[in-house]
């Protein structure tokens, strides 16, 4: 238990050489650990072996028995038991530190929650506060890596996200629009071809470089041999031209017919296999890989987005026979409304809807009105309740 009673520091102290206690209750239990600083109340008070340490602060290293901590800052790895190989700076930083070691941590509350995860790196306020056992991240900046509990990532700027791994992120959306990188323009390089997605991630397309040069044209074949002749059949005798009857009178119009069955259209696929928000868009699977993102805004003419279908052909074209399926489970009074929009007009052109009774699928038979040439098309859903939002979907219809 705490020894409350005033007394003289060290007094515990029985072969350790070296040590420095400035203020009460500094280093009180040290026996036999060595060349070790303490200054402020209750500063390395639990310590009786561990050596090369140094604590400046109330209650900095106060239940240390490891060895070469720096703590500097009130509460500064005041938890900690065996983690070795600390250095702490700021107030409460590493405070809850067990066993983790090798952290280099700097800022309020910097790694605040770690209690098993070694050799990480956090330098700002709040920098990975969340991380508990994550091990090797990199946090630089305020709150940098804040939501991070797993290991490997590098967040300079970025909160991060919780459970990631292995992962870079450098500034955040919305708050940094514009990146500078020196040393790249006008370097040629030989590789793939770098892409971007609209949430920021950066990727490697192999498929994606640049053609090369056509190659020399070939020999020419030897003309092969001329088949055999098929035999003339017998021509047909030509019957007596009957007389020319008189023309009759016009007949009523009749019944306009059942629609007949759906014609050689195109067919145009919308689709992700990632969890798709509420008022999000699909990506058109015929320029690029299923994926989601924000609806666009409206566009006129040429637009380079993955989430756009066109331009409509030549004399326009209506949108007909939609069907829709995803691995949601939709439950309970929630629905997911999938709508055809031109985009170029903003106008609804086909829909359905999935509940309940249908759970993952819904259709639509019908026909659009005309979507006029040179018109872009997009897809968008819109989720009532949680069972439907951030699921996997695909969209098809003629046009």
């Amino acid at each position: 238990s705490e020894k409350e009673s005033p007394h003289i520091n060290l007094e515990s102290l029985t072969t350790g050489n070296f040590n420095v206690a400035i203020a009460t209750l500094a280093l009180a239990n040290d026996t036999t650990g060595g060349n070790n600083v303490a200054t402020g109340w209750k500063a390395l008070f639990a310590n009786t072996e561990g050596s090369g340490n140094v604590a400046n602060g109330t209650e900095a290293l106060k239940e240390n028995t490891a060895n070469d901590n720096v703590a500097i800052g009130d509460g500064a790895v005041k938890a900690n038991t065996t983690g070795a190989d600390n250095i702490a700076v700021g107030t409460s930083t590493l405070a809850k530190n067990i066993s983790g070691a090798k952290n280099v941590a700097s800022g309020f509350l910097a790694m605040l929650q770690n209690t098993t995860g070694s050799h990480n790196t956090a330098f700002g306020t709040n920098a990975l506060q969340s991380n508990s056992t994550g091990e090797a991240n990199v946090a630089l900046g305020d709150s940098a890596g804040f939501n991070i509990t797993g290991s490997e990532n590098v967040d300079i700027s970025n909160e991060g996200a919780e459970a990631e791994s292995n992962t870079t992120r450098i500034g955040t959306e919305g708050k940094q629009t514009k990146a500078f990188l020196a040393g790249i323009f006008p370097t040629a390089v030989v590789g793939c071809t770098v892409q971007v997605t609209v949430e920021g991630q950066l990727g490697c397309n192999l498929l994606a470089g640049t053609e090369g040069k056509e190659g020399p044209q070939g020999k020419e074949g030897k003309e092969g041999k001329e088949g055999p002749k098929g035999e003339t059949g017998a021509a047909g005798k030509e019957g007596t031209p009957g007389k020319e009857g008189k023309e009759g009178k016009e007949g009523k119009i009749g019944a306009t017919g059942p629609p007949g069955p759906a014609g050689n259209a195109s067919i145009a696929t919308f689709a992700s296999f990632e969890g798709v928000a509420s008022g999000h868009c699909l990506n058109y699977a015929e320029v690029g890989d299923p994926g989601t993102g924000s609806c666009p805004s409206k566009t006129t003419g040429f637009a380079s987005g993955r989430l756009l279908a066109g331009p409509t052909p030549a004399n326009g074209a209506t949108v007909s026979n939609m069907y829709v399926d995803s691995n949601a489970n939709v439950s309970g009074s929630d629905s997911v409304l999938v709508a055809v929009i031109d985009n170029t007009t903003g106008a609804p052109l086909l829909s359905c809807t999935v509940t309940k009774a249908s759970k993952n699928t819904c259709s639509n038979p019908g026909s659009s009105g005309p979507v006029a040439a040179g018109d872009n098309i997009e897809v968008k859903l819109t989720a009532t309740g949680s069972s439907g939002n951030e699921k996997q979907w695909r969209v098809r219809f003629r046009y």
